[in-house]
């Protein structure tokens, strides 16, 4: 399998392909804050559920 990039994508003036994230950086950071808060909101949210269908309720009595 042949992975290198067509000679025709085209490049910013960083030489980045348009597209791609760049690697490293403060962008690697802001992706990785991005992954864990989604992987929590995904998590609460399938506890809250879980705890519905076990009789528990959104409403604290």
């Amino acid at each position: 399998m042949n992975l290198e990039t067509p000679h025709v994508a085209k490049r910013d003036k960083c030489d980045t392909l348009r597209g791609d994230a760049p690697l490293g950086g403060a962008h690697q950071e802001e992706v990785r804050h991005l992954l864990d808060t989604t992987v929590n909101t995904l998590q609460s949210r399938r506890n809250a559920t879980r705890d519905l269908y076990r009789g528990g309720s959104w409403i604290s009595h």
